[in-house]
């Protein structure tokens, strides 16, 4: 045997066989109501288990921009977080771009500088060079009259000693005079 509440089919046939004509017209037209709202609270009852929104944007016009309301629409509202992170990514990105600018700069100045440094030090060394060489050191003492020191007119000599001899301090002397005087070593003696 089956349930009356198990088909609503059989559930309206025996109510409109109990009440008379009228009431049974009145009483379909609640019922129909009845399984419209039932289907009404299954779909929005779906509606909100599926999460889908139709109208998740909201309406997007110019006053609801420039007045802010988009803003706390379900979708901005759901992306704040990947906004925020892209706008922190831009930050980073720009203040990276601006270092290596500032870095950059840097190592161009400090190159110029280099190479000027660079510059300085080779001019000076070939002044030095310049400075240090023996014609010129000649016209130097020339002009001034109080230096004691001439050229020798005698070439420079070395003086060998054998192997197996050894000289005491005074032949080292003798020697050495004997050198820088131009004279023989057996004058001195």
């Amino acid at each position: 045997m089956l349930k009356k509440e198990e088909h609503p089919d059989v559930k309206k046939e025996e109510l409109r066989m109990t009440l008379p004509e009228d009431a049974g017209a009145e009483h379909d037209d609640m019922l129909d109501d009845q399984e419209a709202m039932e289907a009404k609270e299954a779909m929005e009852a779906m509606r909100k288990f599926t999460d889908e929104d139709e109208d998740e944007m909201g309406e997007i016009s110019i006053k609801s921009i420039l007045g802010g309301d988009f803003l706390m629409s379900k979708f901005v509202i759901k992306q704040i977080m990947f906004v925020m992170f892209c706008v922190a990514l831009m930050i980073l990105y720009t203040a990276n771009r601006y270092d290596s600018q500032q870095d950059a700069i840097l190592i161009d100045s400090l190159r110029n500088h280099l190479q000027d440094v660079k510059y300085n030090v080779l001019t000076q060394s070939s002044e030095l060079m310049n400075l240090v060489r023996q014609s010129n050191i000649e016209k130097k003492l020339k002009t001034t009259s109080d230096s004691l020191l001439k050229n020798s007119t005698t070439p420079p000599f070395l003086i060998k000693v054998g192997e197996g001899e050894e000289m005491d301090e005074v032949e080292e002397l003798q020697e050495v005079m004997v050198g820088s005087n131009g004279s023989s070593r057996d004058s001195l003696r």
